[in-house]
């Protein structure tokens, strides 16, 4: 049996070819963006939507999770309808028949600034006037890769693509350092620093399925590609290949290391270039102090926003403590306090140096963290010390999705993805659920599959997703909603583990409060309940005790 017949035989469409790779939509988690890949000479899956699947599976277990009895690769016989063993690909190991350097090749690798001692450690030799470099994997030769003096290229046929130099590289380290070539691989040699180099060019992935298991062992990457734009684009797919939150972008003071080496770079520049690596970051991810100048602005200059005024908020009631892996949905009708205090949660957060991060999708950023800004200094009109000041304290834990546009799922999950991964992350705020662009022909099974996907995540990464979702318009302004009054699919609220709603009091209620927070749903505690608040409208912060206000009033 071939791969390809399998899909066919299970419905499954290949998208394109990719090298040995069929692409598909993968079967396993609703995708509809072709990024799944299996290989078609071994069967090897892997689903590149990490953020919600991320399978990596044998041909084997892929049969198996799709609910067949796993039949191993074969050629089929149609004629009777039977299995032979799987013709899998063979790689071909490489007569070692390399000479030693001759003069002309030697002087080209002394210019390149190699001592006779790199040389004889790689194995560096000549065929056919072209440099050779040796491929070894578990000390064993599996391929060579040849380079002319005027930079062609090319390698024995049929070889198992594996790392250069991977054997010289100690995976007790649990740090990997990749080049683009050889050359490069032996200038950081030559300065006491063990690499390896990929074996294709920075668009030839075939040695990451092989390397797979080898890779394990190491828990960050350092990726030290060519300056330059096929380096940068290679650098970026590599990142996402291995996962971008355990890799580190490397740029040396010139174009590569041999550059560097040739220009006589000290050893201890290139420890700090490699020491102080880029993270591969989502461009949309950045932190408050960014904004810095944009909110002065915005404080000095009121007549900036506009008359606009929108609710953004935090919490300062607790369902018992906040549960990781656990999804809340916070509503209310409009201008009812719902984000502003979720915002205040947000920086009871931060005091307790827990991670953040925010995709406030219905206000810009700058205009976001300005009234966050009011509650956390209790001013008003905050001086531009005490804005830089808070601003430097905010960017320590908290992460801001820089857009006010829709944002797909998928995009939005792989942002979260990273932030969970590189920097900690425990509670993540989407506000709102209105904002968020979900596909599908039916409406409420593509929303319910929406609050599926931030249930996996929440679980997946241990973390807390808190969902603004906008209450449906009652008959007046001043009737109370509850839990479904929520806006949207009755899945919302059924699959999440607790739902708030959020009530500004009217002042022709006999309750002696502002707001009232009430707990609609509470999972883990089965505990319902309503909070009296108090609102300071200069800070902007809620109080449960109304002397406590009182007393915050008159600072």
């Amino acid at each position: 049996m071939e791969v390809s017949e399998y899909l066919s035989d299970k419905g499954i469409e290949v998208k394109k070819r990719r090298g040995n790779e069929l692409i598909i939509n993968c079967p396993f988690c609703g995708d509809s963006e072709s990024k799944g890949a299996i290989n078609s000479e071994n069967g090897a899956y892997n689903c590149l939507h990490l953020s919600r699947c991320g399978l990596q599976l044998s041909f084997w277990d892929f049969q198996k999770k799709l609910g067949d009895n796993p039949q191993p690769l074969a050629s089929w016989r149609s004629s009777s309808q039977s299995f032979v063993p799987a013709q899998t690909k063979k790689y071909i190991k490489p007569k070692s028949n390399v000479a030693q350097p001759t003069a002309r090749i030697m002087q080209y690798l002394k210019d390149r600034g190699f001592s006779q001692k790199t040389i004889d450690f790689f194995k560096i030799g000549e065929k056919d006037n072209a440099i050779a470099f040796p491929y070894f994997k578990n000390k064993e030769l599996v391929g060579i890769k040849y380079r002319t003096l005027d930079k062609k290229m090319w390698s024995e046929k049929d070889a198992e693509p594996v790392l250069f130099n991977r054997d010289n590289v100690d995976p007790s380290d649990e740090v990997l350092i990749y080049c683009e070539g050889e050359i490069d691989c032996a200038s950081l040699h030559e300065y006491g620093i063990d690499s390896v180099s990929i074996p294709n060019g920075v668009n030839d992935f075939r040695w990451v399925d092989n390397e797979w298991e080898w890779l394990q062992q190491f828990n960050t990457f350092y990726i030290c590609f060519d300056n330059d734009v096929a380096g940068k684009n290679g650098a970026e797919k590599l990142a996402q290949k291995l996962g971008a939150w355990k890799c580190r972008k490397v740029i040396f003071p010139h174009k590569d290391a041999n550059e560097c080496l040739q220009k006589q770079i000290p050893v201890s520049t290139m420890v700090e270039c490699i020491g102080n690596g880029i993270d591969f970051k989502p461009n949309d991810l950045t932190t408050p102090d960014f904004f810095t100048n944009e909110i002065i602005q915005l404080i000095e200059n009121p007549e900036l926003l506009n008359g606009t005024q929108t609710a953004w908020g935090q919490l300062d009631s607790i369902l018992g403590g906040w549960r990781l892996s656990e999804l809340t949905i916070w509503s209310g009708q409009s201008g009812s306090g719902k984000s502003t205090i979720l915002n205040q949660q947000i920086l009871d957060f931060l005091k307790r140096n827990i991670g953040v991060c925010v995709a406030s999708l219905e206000m810009a950023p700058a205009r976001y963290l300005r009234w966050m800004l009011l509650q956390c200094t209790r001013k008003q009109f905050p001086g531009s010390e005490e804005v830089s000041k808070a601003l430097t304290w905010m960017s320590k834990n908290l992460y801001v999705i820089n857009s006010t546009e829709s944002i797909d799922v998928d995009v939005l999950l792989d942002i979260f993805q990273y932030a969970a991964r590189r920097y900690n992350v425990q509670h993540f705020v989407i506000d709102s659920l209105m904002r968020i662009t979900i596909r599908g022909e039916d409406k409420w099974d593509a929303q319910k599959e929406f609050v599926a996907k931030l249930l996996t995540f929440a679980k997946k990464f241990q973390v807390h997703v808190h969902l603004v979702a906008h209450a449906k318009k009652l008959q007046s302004d001043n009737d109370k909603p509850d839990k479904t009054s929520v806006k949207g699919s009755g899945d919302i609220t059924d699959l999440a583990h607790n739902v708030l709603v959020m009530w500004k009091v009217p002042n022709s209620s006999e309750l002696e409060a502002d707001a009232l927070l009430t707990v609609k749903k509470n999972r883990e505690l089965g505990l319902l309940d309503s909070v009296g608040l108090f609102f300071n409208p200069k800070t902007k912060l809620f109080y449960d005790d109304k002397e406590e206000k009182y007393n915050a009033e008159n600072i």
